[in-house]
């Protein structure tokens, strides 16, 4: 039963068929959309993909083809001052230098942080408290605020 499928999807997709799939993706279009268009599904191309490696090889050409000129494009508008297109331009081509800082995802908690660093997250949080207090008594000069304390002027309210 398999053979006669893959020979159904072999005569489906045939050479002409496969040049014109080949053309839409240099055109810049999406493997489904291409696939669907000349009349195949998306998953007979990736079957025949798999089965001819140089029919897989010229799909990935069409497709560089194909950024090649969106490149190409980007290019020129970043030169002629496009700002957007210059950003684009660098943030893909020397990310090193030019990342687009609003997209850094910050993926550790601090708890996992401070492991990482090599300290005890409830040792770290318990100084950090203690801290804060010390901090906060200092500033009020009383002494005692921070532990739960009124002052004069708290009281009198």
């Amino acid at each position: 039963m398999s053979e006669v499928k893959d020979t159904k999807r072999a005569y489906k997709f045939n050479a002409q068929r496969k040049g014109a799939y080949l053309e839409l993706l240099r055109q810049g279009g999406r493997r489904h959309a291409s696939a669907r268009q000349v009349g195949v599904t998306p998953v007979t191309v990736w079957h025949h993909m798999k089965i001819d490696p140089e029919f897989e090889k010229a799909v990935h050409v069409a497709e560089m083809e194909a950024d090649d000129e969106v490149e190409d494009a980007l290019r020129m508008a970043a030169v002629s001052g496009n700002v957007t297109a210059t950003l684009a331009w660098l943030y893909s081509r020397r990310p090193e230098r030019w990342r687009d800082m609003r997209s850094i995802k910050h993926e550790l908690s601090w708890r996992e942080e401070a492991q990482r660093d090599g300290y005890d997250p409830d040792q770290l949080f318990a100084d950090l408290v203690a801290a804060a207090r010390a901090r906060l008594d200092e500033a009020s000069g009383s002494g005692g605020v921070a532990g739960g304390e009124t002052t004069g002027d708290q009281q009198a309210k």
